[in-house]
């Protein structure tokens, strides 16, 4: 909901003249507001990194025919590798529309401007009256999820190792791109490269961002190749009843979440799951919790408030340093050697 301006420290006359300027009011909820336009890149969060896991998450989806959506690349470079790495093909068929680098929407240069009284989600890291065009209402977000709904793949095997997940013949390359071909390699494929039938990635009949493991999952070795190919497949978010704790780390360091939950609520994701392969999971990461779509049944989770606000905003932990870089520096100067 949105806070009340008794609950904001200072400035009370000010926050009211914002929520007015938005056509918000105190104590509302944000969920179900109408959304106009969507504005990704620019210089903040235009980096390839950022589209790569924009392509993931809208891969097979179409925006709704009321959304007019804008991506900008943050240079000509990443608007190269856009093309190059096929991200280009995701996003027209998700039918969203690239645009060339440069300011575009975030400052209302150009045409690219977001009409009086409607509202934007926009990557930009700064916000203020008109900023997207006279009148226009932004809300500023991160390129990665929030709340992520999605069907799931059921994968109820314990203690599924680092070794599993990516065997140790595929660690030679040292950046993160290619390794979700290798994701089980050796229980996806035979000998000779044939897909293993009855493995669950070779069914299409499980297909979502998210993978819902068994107990003790990412245990083994600390490579962070494991997460890396999770992240690479597509998957965003891996559930189990427990996690290894180095590998549940190297998730949340490149914006895979992985979401613990009890034996039983475990249980019932995987029965649900069975019973209904296209049964959608809700995972909240604002909230902090799970929800089985088929039953309304809902476990909450727990994760470090530094890296949820992290992912909340899409940042790394260089990203974080470079957020803070003004406090830092204060800090240095005023702090005696």
């Amino acid at each position: 909901a949105i806070p009340r301006a008794a609950s904001v420290q200072g400035g009370a006359a000010t926050y009211k003249k914002s929520l007015d300027y938005m056509g918000f009011a105190e104590g509302e909820s944000m969920i179900g507001k109408p959304i106009d336009f969507v504005f990704i890149g620019s210089c903040t969060n235009g980096r390839i990194e950022d589209f790569r896991a924009f392509a993931s998450i809208v891969k097979g989806n179409k925006r709704a025919k009321n959304i007019t959506a804008w991506l900008v690349p943050g240079s000509h470079k990443v608007l190269a590798s856009i093309k190059e790495e096929g991200l280009l093909d995701i996003f027209e068929a998700a039918e969203f529309e690239l645009r060339e680098p440069g300011c575009s929407a975030c400052l209302a240069m150009n045409d690219d401007k977001i009409p009086a009284g409607k509202y934007a989600v926009s990557t930009s890291n700064r916000n203020f009256e008109g900023r997207q065009g006279p009148g226009s209402r932004t809300l500023l977000a991160s390129p990665l999820f929030t709340v992520l709904s999605s069907t799931a793949v059921p994968l109820p095997i314990e203690n599924v190792d680092t070794d599993q997940i990516i065997p140790a013949r595929f660690l030679k390359a040292t950046e993160r791109v290619g390794f979700g071909d290798n994701l089980f390699r050796d229980w996806r494929y035979n000998q000779d490269d044939s897909p293993k039938t009855d493995f669950v990635l070779n069914n299409t009949t499980y297909q979502g961002k998210i993978l819902v493991g068994g107990h003790n999952f990412g245990s083994g070795s600390s490579r962070e190749h494991a997460a890396w190919a999770v992240y690479d497949y597509g998957f965003r978010c891996v559930i189990s009843s427990f996690f290894a704790d180095i590998f549940r780390n190297n998730c949340l360091n490149i914006g895979v979440l992985p979401v613990q939950v009890s034996s039983e609520f475990l249980d019932e994701i995987f029965k649900a799951i069975q019973n209904q392969p296209s049964t959608e999971l809700t995972v909240d990461l604002y909230k902090q919790n799970v929800t089985i779509s088929s039953s309304g049944k809902l476990e909450s989770f727990d994760i470090n408030d530094y890296k949820k606000d992290n992912m909340l905003n899409g940042y790394d932990d260089i990203d974080y340093l470079s957020n803070i870089k003004s406090d830092i520096e204060g800090f240095a100067l005023n702090t005696p050697l």
